[in-house]
């Protein structure tokens, strides 16, 4: 007799995360996520402790707006989150570029790209979180923290 209950517990976690928005699935650690981004390829102008380091920034944010102030992202997000931060780094030819782009230049470029590229997920979730308290600005804050937290390792802990 086969069992079954592995495939039919991952489903209906999956399931369940997919229709239910207070499902809060654990989040993924920063080597794992790591691993995938470099089996693919994606990057080269990153190290794999350039790229663990922003990941790893990436998912405490998250992590901390779950505990701070309750607003958990979906997981289609914190991918979409993960490959933008490891992305912008890429284009910039790295994080020694980034430094020598000088701090105003380099925060304006985050900003006007985090706006073009996180508008449509800003809107869902001001849509989802509709009628709560301070609903508007908790999407807006964590993306904040993240894009602090980032340019704070790369400027002043030499990422």
């Amino acid at each position: 007799m086969v069992l079954l209950t592995g495939p039919i517990v991952g489903w209906y976690q999956g399931m369940r995360a997919y229709f239910d928005p207070e499902y809060r699935r654990p989040l993924p650690a920063p080597e794992a996520a790591e691993q995938w981004f470099t089996k693919r390829g994606m990057f080269g102008r990153t190290t794999p402790k350039q790229k663990k380091a922003i990941l790893k920034i990436v998912l405490d944010e998250i992590r901390k707006s779950r505990e701070a102030f309750g607003f958990s992202l979906e997981d289609r997000h914190i991918y979409k989150e993960e490959w933008f931060f490891l992305y912008i780094v890429e284009c910039a030819r790295g994080t020694d570029a980034i430094r020598a782009m000088g701090f105003d230049d380099v925060l304006k470029h985050f900003a006007v790209n985090m706006d073009i590229f996180f508008r449509s997920t800003s809107e869902y979730y001001f849509k989802r979180e509709k009628g709560k308290p301070g609903s508007r600005l908790k999407y807006r804050c964590h993306m904040e923290a993240v894009r602090a937290g980032v340019l704070n390792e790369i400027f002043n802990n030499g990422l």
